[in-house]
């Protein structure tokens, strides 16, 4: 379902994207199962360092090969997540205006911070104004993230009404199972989990990261509108 319209099982190659990320993971041993997943405490303490360095490290590398494999311009080009704590400036029927610690935004001057405001959606960015374009949910609750994730994708819905879908991505910190939730008019569709830090509490071992490069290599790939959910 997040393939590119009009690609048909031809993405670049994932084997290399996949030894790229596991050899900048681990050069970051702080990412053990010991000290990555929270457990009991609150989600904002997997944040920093831990998730945004894992998705990054991943954008990057498929990143890497997708500008081997092609020069064409990407709808996701600069995507990059970031630990931020703002509220979206935006929101509809008087819900109250939603707080994001971990989003997406493309990678520009001046960086996402506390000085910028966030927007689901605004005709042009600038120095001020910045567009919030794939936001993460971390819980500890599988039914609280989906209910939460699914006023996201109202919010992104409603800035953007034809859209054939939106993307929203989930943690659970406790289970370490990732999720990628594409909400469309038929219902919801769901990923399966994906685990993201090591496996073992004793010995630094990395997981397979076979489907969470997949996932993001098809988004890294979209080159159209109609690929990001514009019918």
């Amino acid at each position: 379902m997040l393939c590119p319209s009009g690609v048909k099982l031809k993405l670049p190659p994932i084997e290399p994207a996949i030894k790229s990320l596991k050899t900048k993971l681990r050069s970051h041993p702080e990412l053990g199962a010991s000290s990555f997943s929270s457990g009991g405490e609150r989600e904002r303490a997997v944040y920093p360092p831990g998730l945004a360095l894992i998705l990054n490290s991943c954008i990057d590398s498929c990143v890497e090969v997708i500008e081997k494999d092609s020069f064409t311009p990407r709808w996701f080009s600069g995507l990059q997540f970031v630990v931020c704590g703002k509220e979206v400036g935006d929101g509809i029927d008087r819900v109250k205006k939603l707080k994001h610690d971990l989003l997406a935004g493309l990678n520009k001057s001046p960086k996402i911070s506390q000085n910028i405001e966030l927007h689901w959606n605004i005709p042009q960015e600038d120095e001020n104004n910045r567009r919030l374009l794939l936001p993460v949910e971390v819980k500890r609750f599988d039914a609280e993230m989906v209910k939460q994730a699914a006023t996201y994708a109202r919010e992104i819905n409603s800035a953007i009404p034809f859209r054939a879908f939106e993307l929203v991505l989930l943690y659970n910190h406790v289970s370490d199972q990732f999720r990628f939730l594409i909400f469309h008019r038929g219902g919801l569709t769901c990923s399966e989990p994906i685990s993201l830090h090591s496996t073992s509490k004793t010995q630094y071992t990395l997981p397979d990261y076979t489907s969470l490069v997949e996932m993001f290599m098809s988004i890294l790939s979209w080159t159209k509108e109609e690929d990001f959910g514009y019918s």
